[in-house]
């Protein structure tokens, strides 16, 4: 009986294992869809302090690197005055946004908090 009970335990223990593996990691997003993403997160941040809407995906790149997805920048001529910087994992999860007039550059000094992005996400400065 406890060779049975040992040998069922080991199983579903397996098993879990299988499945939490199997389900913890979503599928990297395309350049193209992470592009659309970050611009969706961008325009929504913008829309909240601004009332404002301006960003489209062809604007910028999604570059994948280490993991992370980046868009976007300093941009002086960025439309209606404004500048994003979007980060996130490669499944689009943990976004980090930043959205600000693009003649009031990002420097540490001014935005601390671009030092330490939140939940551990590595940010790549342009």
């Amino acid at each position: 009986m406890t060779n049975f009970v040992t040998k069922t335990v080991i199983a579903a223990i397996t098993g879990m294992v299988i499945l939490e593996s199997g389900c913890s990691h979503a599928p990297a997003l395309s350049p193209d869809a992470a592009a659309q993403l970050a611009a969706k997160l961008a325009n929504e941040q913008c829309d909240r302090l601004y009332q404002q809407r301006p960003f489209s995906a062809s604007q910028h790149s999604a570059v994948l690197r280490n993991g992370i997805y980046k868009w976007g920048g300093f941009d002086p001529t960025g439309p209606g005055g404004f500048s994003a910087l979007v980060s996130f994992r490669a499944d689009g999860s943990a976004p980090h946004v930043e959205v600000f007039f693009s003649c009031d550059p990002p420097w540490p000094w001014t935005r601390p908090h671009l030092l330490s992005p939140p939940r551990g996400i590595p940010f790549y400065p342009q």
